[in-house]
């Protein structure tokens, strides 16, 4: 008796009248070790994934590890209301400050004695992300987006 398949003509890569599925059948599985092998290579590595959204500078934030590496982390404000965090800088003085989107470099301050940070500065609260609101703060002569 003859295995009519090793006798068939074959086409466009299978044996005539073999339906094209099981051509499929059989690429896929002798692809999907290579496949799988690629996959693996690009997770352990890293390659082809990234962080889709760094948080900038004065943007919300709950840990450091949120924040763009442009900026030292993620520093914290209490207020009797609220905790909010937002990515910024330890500072010296202003010129250690990162500019905000709109190109403004911030403010460094130190709020009731904490170690001084970098603030954005807002004309309304429109420049703010909420929840933090263009505020005046007591001993500073500027406006600086800051949680109510």
């Amino acid at each position: 008796m003859v295995d009519c398949r090793s006798c068939a003509e074959t086409r466009g890569g299978r044996l005539a009248g073999e339906h094209p599925a099981a051509t499929w059948g059989a690429m896929t599985r002798a692809l999907f070790p290579l496949t799988a092998a690629f996959a693996l290579a690009l997770a352990l590595t890293g390659a082809g994934c990234s962080n889709s959204y760094e948080v900038q500078a004065y943007d919300l934030c709950n840990d450091s590890i949120d924040c763009t590496t442009a900026v030292d982390g993620c520093s914290f404000i209490s207020t009797d209301f609220t905790t909010v965090g937002f990515c910024t800088n330890n500072c010296g003085s202003d010129l250690d400050c990162p500019t905000d989107i709109r190109g403004v470099r911030g403010a460094c301050l130190s709020i009731d004695g904490s170690p001084p940070v970098c603030f954005e500065r807002c004309l309304d609260d429109f420049d703010c992300p909420s929840p933090l609101f263009c505020t005046l703060t007591s001993g500073v002569s500027e406006a600086i987006c800051f949680p109510e």
